[in-house]
């Protein structure tokens, strides 16, 4: 309940105009609802292919890729205002981890290329 500032009646809160003396009333701000406009991006996809190009040892480096989009695209969805949570939460998570993931098997491929052209010379 609100009370009117022009003759201090009480008011409910979803009133526009007094119902004693008929002044505009202050707007209570509701809860915002965010994500409500917002289109959900395909983050868990990006995240399922980030994870994936992870485990292939010589294609690993498509996993950095794929999990710095995941990545982004979940930053820009949050900052559009929409909440971290669902696909999109999960996304994120598989798209950090795709990522680590990729990063270790794209130094250990290198310095298996570079043992392998060491071993041949």
């Amino acid at each position: 309940m609100k009370s009117c500032p022009n003759c201090r009646a009480v008011c409910d809160d979803f009133a526009v105009n007094c119902p004693s003396c008929g002044a505009p009333l202050p707007v209570v701000n509701a809860a915002p609802s965010y994500g409500a406009n917002v289109p959900e991006p395909n983050v868990l996809v990006w995240g399922i292919l980030s994870l994936v190009f992870s485990c292939t040892f010589y294609f690993a480096f498509l996993g950095i890729i794929f999990g710095a989009i995941g990545l982004s695209k979940a930053k820009g969805y949050v900052a559009q205002g929409g909440v971290l949570a669902g696909k999109v939460k999960v996304g994120r998570i598989l798209s950090l981890v795709g990522l680590i993931l990729s990063i270790v098997f794209t130094v250990l491929a290198l310095f298996a290329i570079i043992g392998i052209i060491a071993a041949n010379s």
